[in-house]
């Protein structure tokens, strides 16, 4: 669902000034660079202008946001690819301080928990496993040079009892276990956080 199809679909009923978009296809033009550098003015002129509509892509999720005197009437979140996680999604519908109205969908996925974290867990020990890895030359023609780079690099990797490397593995499987179960961490994130939800018809 590529955001100018969307934009082509609503161009139909809108007039050019009443649609505005921002993707990564546009994002370097000037307006849409006034915008992600100062959307309450520019935003907000638009909006005093006629603007209706304004698509954004997912890579707006934190370090900008809206808030103005003139507000959207309510923000509509689409998820079809399984991109964000749920933190990620909130973040991103946040983004427009003063709007209290929200409609989400997001794809329901066919993931199963225990095989992802199972399948990230092998995948870890064949990167990350604390066992010596098997020297193997690139260049026959530089193997010394290699050869002392490599062991040089094993015994800092060995050595290492920083922890950095445990902690990174919880947050990659924290970050799988939302990806496999997003509706579901999405509506206890916004409750959690004072929201209410509300399935429609």
């Amino acid at each position: 669902y590529p955001i100018p199809r969307i934009k082509d679909m609503l161009a139909k009923h809108l007039k050019p000034n009443e649609i505005f978009t921002l993707h990564s296809m546009n994002s370097q033009d000037d307006e849409q660079q006034d915008i992600l550098k100062n959307p309450n003015q520019y935003l907000t002129e638009k909006l005093e202008n006629g603007l209706k509509v304004f698509i954004a892509s997912p890579s707006i999720t934190s370090g900008w946001d809206y808030k103005s005197h003139i507000k959207f009437d309510y923000v509509l979140g689409f998820y079809p690819y399984g991109i964000l996680t749920a933190n990620e999604v909130v973040q991103q519908l946040r983004r427009f301080r003063d709007t209290d109205d929200f409609f989400v969908w997001i794809k329901p996925n066919n993931q199963h928990t225990g095989y992802e974290l199972e399948r990230l867990s092998d995948i870890w020990d064949k990167l990350y496993g604390y066992s010596k890895t098997e020297f193997s030359p690139i260049h026959e023609l530089k193997f010394e040079e290699e050869k002392e780079m490599f062991d040089k690099r094993e015994e800092i990797r060995m050595s290492d009892n920083s922890g950095l490397d445990s902690r990174f593995r919880e947050i990659t499987k924290a970050r799988n276990v939302s990806l496999c179960n997003l509706r579901l961490h999405f509506d206890f994130i916004w409750k959690e956080n004072g929201g209410i939800t509300e399935l429609s018809p």
